[in-house]
């Protein structure tokens, strides 16, 4: 198959490239190294402004949970 896209890795950056691709229709193909279970499940340092997180539920109608950070209840 061909791609118009190929992205290495599903962070936060890789997957709303991802997404961007695939809303303006193009082949995309996201490559990453973990398992497909384990996307998504520790945050590697990202904080997510709140700006961003109102953008994907805007543009993908994602609605994204937050992790509370320890210490900071």
């Amino acid at each position: 198959m061909n791609y118009d896209i190929i992205i290495a890795g599903c962070g936060m950056a890789g997957a709303v490239a991802g997404l961007t691709a695939l809303k303006k229709n193009q082949a995309t193909l996201i490559i990453e190294e973990v398992e497909r279970e384990s996307i998504g499940k520790k945050i590697c340092g990202e904080l997510v402004a709140q700006k961003a997180l109102n953008f994907l539920k805007n543009e993908f109608h994602l609605s994204v949970t937050g992790y509370p950070l320890k210490g900071l209840e």
